[in-house]
């Protein structure tokens, strides 16, 4: 909460053209472009599923092979997004699909490239898009189905 506060004062600053100056970093000066970052907070401690060693933070939005982008293809749902080289077990994907979990096992390169570089076959994603958890391997990605 603490960081969106921050955030939103800074932008006050930014927007405010008589605190401009206060606003900015040490050292820059009014014709200066300023910038801003998007803040990512993490999630705090409560519900998680599977393996929690990733960032508990926003997943990304890949561009999947159809050219949408996975909100535009999951919608307001929990996501279950997979390796290609991982199948989940066919009456797991039955269970999920009766309780509305979009599985997302698709092979563009921005989402598998960035599911390698967690280490994990499976990331569970929540409706807001917070990583709920992860699976490393088949017998966590059963558990992590159970838990969505």
């Amino acid at each position: 909460m603490r960081e969106y506060i921050a955030l939103a004062v800074r932008l006050g600053g930014l927007i405010n053209t008589k605190a401009m100056q206060a606003a900015l970093p040490d050292g820059c000066r009014l014709g200066d472009p300023a910038t801003m970052e998007s803040i990512r907070p993490e999630l705090g401690p409560g519900l998680a599923a599977g393996w929690t060693g990733l960032p508990r933070q926003v997943a990304p939005q890949p561009v999947l092979s159809d050219g949408r982008r996975l909100d535009a293809h999951v919608g307001y749902a929990p996501a279950l997004l997979l390796r290609n080289d991982v199948a989940l077990p066919p009456n797991e994907a039955a269970k999920l699909a009766e309780r509305d979990v979009v599985v997302v096992r698709d092979p563009a390169p921005a989402l598998q490239d960035w599911l390698a570089d967690l280490g994990v076959v499976a990331v569970a994603v929540r409706p807001d898009r917070y990583m709920l958890g992860a699976a490393r391997d088949a017998t966590e990605l059963v558990t992590l189905a159970h838990r969505i």
